[in-house]
């Protein structure tokens, strides 16, 4: 009892805010594609949702693997978790232009708050990652320590999915001895758990595509799949696209497919812009 009473004082006593102040934060943004219906009953239209949006048929943009995880970002001062304020099938989801106003976000206390939950299986996925983050660029004031508070603000802040075996249900069947499946020798079932880039940030403001891809590489950090080249949206690849079999892999270096269709186009709109950087993923 002393020694639980001792860890809960340890936990109270973690600033979740610390370096949060200035921190920017990732929102979702609409489908691609008009959709009705939830659950079992959704369903995509086949036409752009461009007024939630704003890409058009034709936007050259550059497509990403969507993994299924939770999203969490981190800078050399810690990781963190964003926290939507507004409950599932809340309209205001969408309306809301800001990011502070639909979510709030907090530092995860990696020592003593990830005994168990989603915080647990957060750390198994990044653990392998957590010297990289440290040597991320940071902010001159926290350095100088000029702020008490810590400014999390300024710097490099990387935004990736964290996923796995315990994280959502994509992944549930998958254990890091699925490779041996066909033997006939009894394997030990291990929880697998990673984590995949797709965005940075430097002072508050979102980086284009390629500088992301720069970063990933020059900190060993494993990206998301993505098209070479910038490609012009095309609703018939799309469709195709959605109609065909996913697939999943654990590694995305095995991942490089396009699903538009080339075609000629004057548009060379970059769609990864400050305020739109999600806009890229693939439907």
């Amino acid at each position: 009892e002393i020694k639980n009473n001792h860890l809960e004082n340890k936990i109270k006593s973690f600033d979740c805010k610390k370096y949060t102040k200035g921190l920017r934060i990732q929102r979702k943004i609409p489908h691609l594609l008009h959709h009705e219906g939830s659950g079992d009953d959704f369903f995509y239209k086949p036409f752009l949702a461009s007024e939630m949006h704003g890409l058009q048929e034709g936007d050259e943009v550059i497509l990403t693997e969507k993994w299924d995880g939770t999203t969490v970002q981190a800078t050399k001062y810690g990781v963190f978790k964003r926290k939507d304020k507004f409950k599932v099938g809340d309209l205001r989801k969408h309306k809301t232009t800001n990011e502070s106003a639909r979510y709030t976000i907090e530092r995860i206390d990696l020592v003593n708050g990830c005994k168990h939950g989603l915080n647990s299986y957060i750390k198994q996925a990044i653990e392998p990652y957590l010297e990289q983050f440290k040597l991320f660029e940071g902010n001159h004031s926290n350095e100088q320590g000029d702020d008490d508070d810590g400014d999390g603000g300024g710097g490099l802040c990387c935004y990736f999915e964290a996923f796995g075996s315990h994280i959502q249900s994509r992944f549930s069947h998958i254990d890091t001895n699925s490779s041996h499946a066909a033997s006939s020798v009894p394997q030990q079932v291990v929880p697998w758990h990673d984590i995949r880039v797709f965005d940075f940030s430097r002072n508050g403001k979102f980086v284009s595509w390629q500088e992301c891809c720069e970063l990933a590489h020059h900190y060993k950090l494993p990206l998301v799949g993505y098209s070479k080249q910038p490609l012009p949206l095309c609703m018939h690849a799309i469709l195709k696209t959605l109609s065909s079999v996913p697939l999943y892999y654990q590694s995305s270096s095995l991942i490089n497919h396009c699903v538009a269709e080339p075609h000629n186009s004057d548009n060379n709109s970059d769609n990864n812009s400050e305020n739109n950087s999600e806009n890229t993923s693939a439907p």
